[in-house]
């Protein structure tokens, strides 16, 4: 299901976005429970993990990796250097 609303219709944009705020400021700042560190909203680690990617690259197993370099030896090619070396790959 997708629900789209007009925020527009029921407050000024700029009120919700600085309510929006409001409200993510204060859960992340609420007590946590025994055994958490931090709080966060839907799409947070998401959104880490979408950074931490595009600064570090993207984890490939090694048999992942071997198996793309068969197929690039097949196709008469070779591995891109960004991809790296086995147990290092990242692309």
């Amino acid at each position: 299901m997708l629900l789209a609303i007009d925020i527009g219709r029921f407050m000024p944009a700029a009120e919700f976005v600085k309510q929006a705020e409001a409200f993510s400021v204060g859960l992340h700042e609420a007590p946590r429970a025994p055994g958490f560190d931090e709080i966060m909203t839907p799409g947070e680690p998401e959104w880490r993990s979408r950074e931490r990617r595009t600064n570090e690259g993207i984890p490939i197993p090694d048999a992942t990796y071997d198996a793309i370099g068969e197929l690039a030896a097949e196709l008469g090619t070779e591995l891109s250097r960004k991809l790296g070396r086995r147990g290092e790959a990242r692309c």
